[in-house]
């Protein structure tokens, strides 16, 4: 009984397609990491504006309206 031949795939493949498919997964993959970083970058950058924003603000009713939030919350802050 004969045995079936098993052929390399590496033998019959298409450089250029393949080096474009690796091009494109690790574009996909660089642009998802960079999306991920901006969104995080802007959370940051929202969170310090708002605390700074309440912290250092002159109308009482948002400072204390903060304060009230926090401890509602059970987070004490002085």
């Amino acid at each position: 009984m004969a045995r079936p031949v098993h052929y390399d795939a590496c033998l019959f493949s298409d450089p250029v397609k393949e080096m474009t498919m690796a091009i494109q997964a690790i574009s996909r993959l660089a642009g998802a990491e960079s999306a991920r970083l901006l969104s995080a970058a802007c959370a940051v950058l929202l969170g310090f504006g708002l605390v700074l924003a309440v912290g250092f603000a002159r109308v009482d009713a948002v400072h204390n309206a903060t304060h009230d939030t926090r401890h509602s919350a059970g987070f004490p802050c002085h």
